[in-house]
This record gives structure tokens, C-alpha cells and sequence, in this order.
């Protein structure tokens, strides 16, 4: 009896553990171009959660307002745009989805953003963000995310991408203009 109870606990217990990363394709800077209605170079000007539910049952969102720097791809109706994402902490109750972008008020980032029916959402989650430092250095933070090909085999899963990736803020700018034109 001892000897079946084992697998069953072993597996509630996997199960009841916190997920670590999210799985999403591993797309290409021209598919994340492609995939995108906009591409915009922005700062971040603040944050803002909110729970729109109740004490209760919260349905907590963070709100970020981004001052427009440059548009690379579509069309700005304004000087600022709010990015609406699931999770953030309210009432000392957080909700985080892991592999999501979050931000911090001043920092200067490129954005990949898919529109989603009524809103818009980062590209391919971290993918879709890159962080622009005072060494004018584009960095993607891919913590929390497990790539895969679009090939969808197993053996094609990236367990060995680095956690971060850079690219010369003067090199990505170009690039993304050359692939919207095209």
C-alpha cells in the first residue's frame, strides 16, 4: 500500500510547487517584428496597480504609462500610451505571472506590442522587451521563460539560451527599421 501512496504524494506535491518558467516560442527579431502592430522606444513614466475586483476575490493589474521616444512600427495617437498587465501586488496579496515583464519608473526600453482585440500585449512575453542601460546597450532579461522552436519537437526546446541577451542600442534601432520596411 506504502509502495503505490508514494507516486500519488510525489505527484501532488510537484503539482502544489510553484511554476519556475513559462514555455513560448522563440522568435526571431523578424518575427517579433512581424508578429508586432507596434514597436516603440519609450521611457517608463510610472506604474500603477489596481485591484478590479474585490477584497475578496482581487483581480489584481498593473498599469503602465510609457512616454513615447520614438514609434518604429505603427501609429502613436499620442506623447503617452498604458500598457495593462495581469498582476502586481495589492493588499499585501501578489499575483505574478511568471515570465511576464514588469518595469520600473524611468527606465528606457524598446517594446514589442501585439494587439490583443481590446488591448495590447508584449510579444512573446521577456521576448518582447529590451532595456535600454547608460551604456546605450539593448538587454533582454529572459529569466522565467523556456524557449521552444516553432518546430514544436521536444528535442528543440533552448535549454542552453542564455538568460540574457544584448545587442549595441545603434545596431537594434537600424535593424528594426530595416525589417518594418520590408
Amino acid at each position: 500500500m506504502k509502495a503505490r501512496l508514494a507516486p500519488i504524494l510525489l505527484l501532488a506535491l510537484l503539482w502544489a510547487l510553484p511554476a519556475t518558467a513559462t514555455t513560448v516560442f522563440d522568435l526571431t527579431l523578424s518575427e517579433m517584428v512581424e508578429a508586432s502592430s507596434y514597436v516603440v522606444h519609450a521611457v517608463v513614466q510610472r506604474t500603477e496597480v489596481k485591484n478590479l475586483g474585490s477584497d475578496e476575490a482581487p483581480r489584481i493589474v498593473t498599469d503602465t504609462t510609457f512616454n513615447v521616444v520614438r514609434v518604429l512600427k505603427g501609429t502613436a495617437n499620442g506623447p503617452t500610451f498604458v500598457l495593462s498587465q495581469v498582476g502586481g501586488t495589492w493588499g499585501g496579496e501578489t499575483l505574478a505571472i511568471v515570465g511576464a515583464p514588469s518595469f520600473v519608473e524611468g527606465e528606457e526600453v524598446i517594446l514589442f506590442l501585439e494587439w490583443r482585440g481590446d488591448r495590447f500585449a508584449v510579444c512573446g512575453m521577456k521576448q518582447g522587451v529590451y532595456r535600454i542601460g547608460p551604456d546605450q546597450v539593448a538587454r533582454r532579461d529572459l529569466s522565467g521563460i523556456v524557449m521552444v522552436s516553432r518546430t514544436g519537437s521536444e528535442s528543440a526546446v533552448r535549454h542552453d539560451h542564455p538568460r540574457q541577451d544584448s545587442i549595441p542600442l545603434d545596431d537594434l534601432l537600424p535593424a528594426i527599421r530595416k525589417l518594418v520596411r520590408e
